[in-house]
């Protein structure tokens, strides 16, 4: 759309230049004909100037000039509205005229209307702590409670609302950031900090005051048509005695606040030792029941053992003398049905140093008969039972 309201322009002017140059190529060429007929310069006889004498082409120009008008007006009556603004119509007859027109092409009266353009992006109003000549910022100063004063940094991000345009060409500064902006901050800040301690404003209360002081900065500043996106408070600067005074005492603090963290450390580990004493003791315990423990499930293992070898002991000396019992039932009754296997046992249990002297067992008148079977009754007996 810029192109064509261009290109119109161009072409108007282009044709009001050209119905220009018509009007003066004529004139020129009449007057160096009245300067020839004078004899001022040289030139054709007055006869054959009358001959070659033309008017000047006025209605021609006019026509060019005429059409080259309507373009340009055309053009002139194209209006575009760049993205990030809005604009208000204004007229050269009646004023300001009512609405908002947002970024496009619009068309215009030419030459009696044109238009205002605000930006509706959003814009920052800072200030500085300190007044300083080499910053354009400007310094903002609030009483504390106490009556002494503070440097604030505040940054405000605001922006205009489109709908209310007409109100704001209307009745708004055209410095709406420096004139309107800036005096509602100052108050605002100034109004609360008066409610609050140089401390709470330094330390635990300065959300609270920025909280309190945008709400009351989006109320004023709604009402005339400006819309409060965020109130950063960056920063506050003490009055350099208090500041002195209050770092010698966070100072103090600080070692303090050391103290008392060395003393937990140390009771910390007071009582960490007191733990692994205690663990410690719990262990050796522990071990001393386990090792007593072992030992009274090792004397029960051997008092098992003993019992059980003493149980095999005694069933194996059952066995043995049952096995004795019947051998010796066993050889009674071979020996009672053989008594000659007697003399045999007794010849194969006496030594080899026993000299034996073998006689006839029917030998009646033999002294030693008599001898032998006194000795061999007992045994015998014995054997039997």
């Amino acid at each position: 759309m810029l192109t064509l309201k261009y290109l119109l322009i161009a072409i108007g002017a282009s044709l009001l230049v050209g119905a220009l140059s018509i009007l003066i190529y004529d004139l020129l060429r009449m007057t160096r004909r009245r300067r020839q007929s004078s004899g001022e310069i040289d030139g054709p006889s007055p006869e054959e100037s009358l001959a070659a004498q033309t008017p000047v082409r006025w209605g021609q120009a006019c026509r060019i000039a005429a059409l080259g008008i309507l373009p340009m007006l055309a053009g002139l009556s194209i209006a575009v509205v760049p993205s990030g603004f809005a604009a208000v119509r204004v007229s050269q007859l009646s004023g300001p005229l009512p609405g908002t027109l947002y970024p496009g092409a619009h068309l215009l009266a030419p030459l009696v209307e044109d238009l205002q353009l605000y930006s509706t992006r959003d814009n920052v109003y800072t200030t500085i702590a300190a007044t300083d000549p080499g910053k354009k910022a400007e310094g903002l100063q609030v009483q504390a409670k106490e009556g002494l004063s503070l440097g604030l940094a505040v940054a405000v991000r605001y922006r205009l609302e489109p709908a209310k345009l007409y109100a704001i060409h209307t009745s708004l500064p055209a410095d709406i950031g420096g004139e309107l902006v800036a005096p509602v901050v100052a108050s605002a800040f100034r109004e609360m900090s008066t409610n609050y301690g140089i401390r709470e404003l330094f330390a635990n209360k300065r959300e609270e005051v920025r909280a309190t002081a945008a709400e009351s900065i989006r109320r004023h500043l709604a009402a005339d048509g400006v819309v409060v996106k965020e109130v950063i408070l960056r920063d506050v600067q003490l009055p350099a005695e208090y500041a002195r005074g209050l770092e010698a005492l966070l100072l103090k603090e600080q070692q303090n606040e050391r103290l008392t963290v060395e003393l937990q450390t140390k009771e910390k580990e007071v009582k960490v030792a007191q733990m692994e004493a205690s663990s410690q003791k719990e262990i050796t315990v522990k071990n001393a029941e386990a090792a007593a423990a072992a030992k009274v499930l090792d004397s029960r293992a051997e008092l098992e053992r003993l019992k059980m070898m003493a149980e095999a002991e005694e069933n194996r000396i059952r066995r043995v003398a049952a096995g004795n019992s019947e051998k010796l039932k066993l050889e009674a009754a071979v020996l009672k049905e053989n008594p000659l296997l007697i003399q045999k046992i007794i010849a194969e249990r006496l030594s080899d140093k026993v000299q034996i002297m073998m006689i006839p067992a029917d030998v009646k008148n033999f002294f030693a008969t008599d001898v032998l079977r006194g000795a061999m009754g007992p045994m015998a007996s014995q054997i039997a039972r």
